[in-house]
């Protein structure tokens, strides 16, 4: 039996008038041979009615399947065509791409990012289907896959360090996402203790017959000059007399350390006057990230100006490293007096990471962070407060 499907709608018109002129060829035949014409007349011609309307509806659903064929070629054609070229774009950046779905499916990839480590697989493939907070602790995913956003990554590699990678997406049509990872650094584990070196001793001679011992009259080695402006001249050392049979073991002494920098005195400081030179030090980073910097009436604390400076430094700079793109980014600076204690507080609405540069105990300071990621960071140092007038705004 022949497959309509194999049929062309003009084969499929041939066999239906095929049909009808048989159809009619046996009625003509038959008239004169039973001598019954009207009946057999009837017969013909709803035969041929028939046969016309069952040869037109199938030539229509030959030709309609025919169209069909042809459309779901071009469109695999057309889809091959460009899955070719999103494949040849995306292979020509060396920074890792991936073509996700509105589920975090990835749909395609590029070779980069076929090349990731498998830890860093998981860490994209758990970041992309679970719910990711974005712009506050309640956003869900479909939240995040609506409008561009960047969130940093934290996994361990094959060398064991902890490594921070940026994953951003860039939404683009029909719920498909653009994933692009952006390597933001390793954190280096934690130094072994450097070894202790030995002490300077004085130069022992050893001979084979005796071993001589300097008595208490014998003058004594100078001790370890404190810099290298206090080393006597060579005239001025006291050694040992030499002796013929004796065979020295030097003993390596490790090389004066340079004087330490006299810490910075501390007392009452207005950390409003430290806060603008602070900011005044980061004012190109500032302006390059447009952060909205907001800051009230600080109260007065007791430390080293250079320290709080430097600390109030290395809090804004982190937070404005911070930054989300596509986010207007917020630092509020504030401070209060609590049971003697001033206590200053930056926060900011940042990605939540660049915590873990910060100690958590600066030369007996106390500091605390607390971090959401996605979310941002507020750090908080209690520091003496000063006796005297609160600062005017």
């Amino acid at each position: 039996m022949t497959d309509l499907r194999e049929t062309g709608q003009a084969g499929l018109i041939v066999l239906g008038a095929g049909a009808i002129v048989a159809v009619d060829a046996l009625v003509i035949w038959a008239i004169p041979a039973t001598g019954v014409w009207p009946p057999l007349v009837a017969v013909g011609v709803v035969a041929t009615l028939v046969l016309g309307l069952l040869t037109g509806l199938a030539a229509r659903l030959a030709g309609q399947a025919t169209t069909a064929r042809r459309e779901a070629r071009r469109r695999t054609r057309a889809l091959a065509l460009q899955t070719r070229i999103r494949t040849a774009v995306m292979d020509a950046f060396d920074q890792p791409l991936a073509l996700t779905s509105a589920q975090g499916r990835r749909l395609a990839i590029n070779r980069a990012y076929g090349a990731l480590p498998d830890a860093l697989h998981a860490a994209v493939t758990e970041a992309l289907t679970q719910p990711a907070p974005v712009s506050g602790p309640d956003t869900t995913v479909d939240e995040f896959a609506a409008g561009t956003e960047g969130r940093i990554l934290a996994w361990t590699a094959d060398d064991g360090r902890t490594r921070r990678t940026r994953l951003v997406r860039h939404p683009i049509a029909s719920g498909l996402g653009l994933i692009r990872l952006e390597e933001e650094g390793a954190l280096a584990p934690a130094p072994a203790p450097a070894p202790v070196a030995p002490a300077p001793a004085a130069r022992l001679s050893v001979s084979a017959s005796r071993a001589r011992v300097p008595s208490p009259d014998a003058p004594r080695a100078p001790a370890l000059p404190a810099s290298p402006a206090e080393s006597p001249k060579p005239a001025e050392s006291a050694a040992l007399p030499p002796d013929d049979d004796d065979v020295p073991v030097p003993v390596p002494v490790p090389p004066p350390s340079p004087p330490r920098r006299p810490a910075a005195p501390e007392g009452p400081l207005d950390a409003n006057e430290v806060l603008a030179s602070a900011l005044e030090a980061l004012a190109d980073r500032i302006h390059e990230t447009g952060a909205d910097i907001r800051s009230g009436v600080l109260p007065m604390v007791v430390c080293a100006r250079p320290w709080l400076e430097d600390l109030l430094q290395t809090l804004v700079g982190t937070a404005l490293h911070a930054a989300v793109p596509d986010r207007p980014l917020r630092i509020s600076i504030g401070g209060r007096v609590e049971e003697g204690n001033a206590i200053l507080t930056v926060e900011d609405n940042g990605n939540g990471t660049g915590a873990e540069t910060l100690g958590d105990d600066r030369r007996g300071r106390l500091l605390s962070v607390k971090s959401s990621l996605g979310v941002g960071t507020t750090v908080t140092v209690t520091l003496p407060a000063a006796s005297g007038p609160r600062p005017l705004s």
